[in-house]
This record gives C-alpha cells, structure tokens and sequence, in this order.
C-alpha cells in the first residue's frame, strides 16, 4: 500500500485486490481507494471514496467493486 491503514473495505476477484477507506496510523478517517496486481506485484491508486470511511465491507459484484456500511 502506498498508505498503511486499518479498519479498511477489500476483497479480491481473481488476481485483484481492492482496498478502500479506513484510518491512518494517526487515526484520521480515509478515503483512498488502492489495486493490488499479485501476478505483477504493482499498487495502483484509483478513484477516491465520495467520503471517507472506515469499518466497511467491499464486494465486487458484476464487474465492480462496492463499499457497505461503516462509519465516516
């Protein structure tokens, strides 16, 4: 990650892995949206959460992902 954080949304789909939110190491709330390629071991930023959360679920669902719940 180009941030570590905690308390964040992910999942994974094939060789994809998103993670979304969460909090900092000083606790502030993020909204940074990061892609992990394991077959060629790169970090990618996508776009930000509309708000940030932390304590949410991430899903991918038809060929998108999408955070549930939590808490800004």
């Amino acid at each position: 990650m180009n941030e570590p954080r905690w308390m964040l949304a992910s999942t994974s789909f094939k060789n994809i892995a998103i993670f979304a939110g969460g909090m900092d190491q000083s606790g502030k709330v993020m909204h940074v949206v990061e892609s992990y390629y394991s077959e060629i071991g790169t970090w990618k930023t996508l776009p930000c959460l509309i708000k940030p959360w932390k304590l949410s679920s991430g899903v991918f669902m038809d060929g998108k992902f999408y955070v549930i719940g939590g808490q800004s």
